[in-house]
């Protein structure tokens, strides 16, 4: 939310949204904020990331939800046609197709939250506690702002944000 004009908005426009949600008397949606830089509204908890690295993040945050097996395989499989892939890889062109049905083996193999933690600034640890708890609290989903998009990889990051809302069941 940094990229905004107040850091702080969408946070509050987020927390007034989830103050509505259905959680019963006096439950709210939980609010983390993953940013370089600490939020001016109040939140849950905050994850300092550092700049740029939003997609590798989210590309670890999908290894995880992959590889425990909290994401429908069976529905990536039939339905995920991945373009991202090459973009992200620097793959040429001609070789993008051998990604596009692979069931997103890619990020398996590519973005482990330990192979992540240098171009992020954070642990393997908190990448896997975020996904379990992102797979575990239904409906759940991560929102990028313009800060993720700001970036020379914007494009691919945002990309990457959708990619794990999908995983997510939020499409």
């Amino acid at each position: 939310a940094e990229g905004m004009e107040s850091s702080g908005h969408a946070l509050r426009l987020w927390q007034a949204a989830s103050a509505r949600a259905e959680r019963g008397p006096g439950r709210r949606t939980r609010l983390i904020c993953v940013s370089p830089y600490r939020p001016q509204a109040r939140v849950d908890e905050w994850i300092p990331i550092l700049p740029g690295g939003y997609g590798a993040f989210a590309l670890s945050l999908a290894n995880v939800l992959l590889r425990d097996r909290l994401a429908d395989q069976d529905f990536v499989d039939a339905h995920v046609i991945d373009r991202l892939a090459g973009h992200v890889l620097s793959v040429p062109e001609g070789e993008r197709e051998r990604f596009e049905r692979s069931g997103l083996a890619w990020v398996q193999a590519e973005f482990p939250p330990e192979k992540t933690a240098t171009a992020t600034g954070i642990t393997p640890a908190i990448v896997e506690r975020l996904a379990h708890d992102l797979a575990k609290q239904q409906p759940a989903s991560i929102m990028g702002c313009a800060s993720v998009s700001s970036a020379t990889n914007g494009l691919a990051s945002a990309l990457a944000v959708f990619m794990v809302n999908a995983l997510l069941g939020n499409m």
